[in-house]
């Protein structure tokens, strides 16, 4: 048997990297480059519209901060001031009854729990008395056929 060898040229690797690189020289010979007058034109168009932008910026920051500091001052004026025992009058009257409801309504829910439970436990001791007794019954009976 013969076998059919063919010779496989392999690329060469100085040859692989003159054609990568004259590629790239191709592509850069496409490209259109600015003149200087342009290029001039282009930047300082640039620099103008980022002044303009940071301009903008800038004006709408310092507007809302001295909106903001003029409502922190005017909620912090003389007139928005709690007056003195408003914040004692306030846990006497609302937040000591609202804490004895809530504490009155926990403990009704645990009784409800409790007595639930206990419900639970005395249904199911006279369920499994039930069982006893049907169990024995059935094994009474089971004796006496048995017996017969």
């Amino acid at each position: 048997m013969m076998e059919n060898k063919t010779a496989t040229k392999k690329p060469n690797k100085s040859t692989k990297k003159k054609s990568t690189f004259a590629d790239y020289r191709a592509e850069f010979k496409k490209i259109i480059w600015p003149t200087g007058p342009e290029l001039r034109k282009q930047t300082i168009t640039v620099i103008i519209t980022c002044i303009i932008i940071s301009a903008i910026i800038f004006g709408l920051d310092s507007a809302f901060s001295a909106g903001q500091n003029g409502i922190i001052k005017h909620i912090t004026s003389e007139e928005y001031t709690l007056p003195e025992g408003s914040l004692e009058n306030g846990i006497t009257t609302e937040v000591i009854p609202a804490a004895e409801n809530a504490a009155e309504g926990a403990a009704e829910a645990v009784e409800g729990t409790v007595e639930g439970a206990a419900e639970a436990v005395e249904g199911a001791a006279e369920g499994a008395q039930e069982a006893v007794e049907g169990a024995a019954e059935a094994v009474q009976e089971t004796a006496e056929n048995a017996a017969e």
